[in-house]
């Protein structure tokens, strides 16, 4: 069977097809020749590909790059810059998360350090200095020296696992924390949990629940193994008249004889029954 010019005979159909030039490749349902996946392109003669950092610009049926450290948004169809708290990463031609070092804050996607005797607030993202008569202890984050001028009252006079609030040492009791920004013991928000290993407010990952006697992320396991030793922990204080229920919040821990509290770092271990 011959063909015409410009068509070619196609042994699957049995049939005279349009004969593809420029790497495309002839689609029996469409009737017509396509530019394959690996070359999707066409600037009017051949199939081509853009590899990155090109883009493929409909209107100029050509490859383009974006100018410096910018990025092709497929979305907009237009370069971009990065947003705030990411920087152009020139190896993959792409917008990466820009962490800051340690002791250093991300503000307006730069980082940077406070003055001395300051601390950046998280809450104003401002940098913001410590009470009259003290400083900022980076190690401890903490104000500390006294605020009232006699050094009498003061965070580095207070005991060991209390917090100066500007007039007095108090004691956050878990599940509170110490805020340095408020100077307040504050809950975490709903649906958060003071974690004392991590030191922050944290959501327990799927399949972990919240360990309340270890204030403590663990796996679903953990948990029921802990809720059976501490039904049995409880029952048998129960005996004495007394038991973790019944305990105030301020010692919300029963060891056997009192009701205790456990002070941070340290955290309550049931099957000890102790911090």
């Amino acid at each position: 069977m011959k063909c015409e010019d410009g068509s070619t005979f196609d042994n699957t159909t049995k049939t005279c097809v349009i004969k593809c030039s420029g790497g495309s490749v002839y689609n029996t349902t469409a009737g017509q020749c396509n530019c394959p996946t690996e070359k999707p392109f066409s600037d009017g003669k051949n199939c081509l590909s853009c590899n990155k950092p090109s883009y493929w610009s409909s209107s100029a049926k050509a490859c383009l790059q974006c100018p410096t450290s910018q990025v092709y948004n497929p979305n907009t169809l237009k370069c971009e810059s990065c947003p705030i708290g990411f920087i152009y990463n020139p190896l993959t031609y792409s917008c990466q998360t820009i962490v800051c070092p340690s002791g250093t804050y991300l503000v307006n996607g730069q980082c940077f350090t406070c003055p001395n005797n300051t601390h950046y607030n998280t809450t104003t993202h401002q940098c913001v200095s410590c009470p009259a008569g003290t400083t900022f202890n980076s190690a401890t984050y903490q104000c500390i020296g006294s605020s009232t001028g006699n050094g009498t009252n003061s965070s580095s006079s207070c005991p060991t696992n209390t917090f100066w609030d500007g007039q007095t040492c108090v004691t956050c009791f878990l599940p509170q924390y110490w805020n340095l920004d408020t100077r307040k013991c504050e809950n975490c928000k709903s649906g958060n949990h003071y974690d004392v290993t991590l030191k922050a407010c944290v959501v327990c990952p799927n399949n972990s629940v919240f360990d309340l006697n270890k204030y403590q992320c663990v796996s679903s396991s953990s948990s029921s193994n802990s809720s059976s030793s501490s039904s049995n922990s409880s029952s048998s204080s129960s005996g004495s008249g007394t038991s973790t229920s019944s305990c105030p919040s301020s010692t919300p821990f029963w060891n056997g004889s009192n009701c205790v509290s456990c002070f941070l770092p340290k955290h309550w271990n049931h099957d000890r029954n102790q911090c």
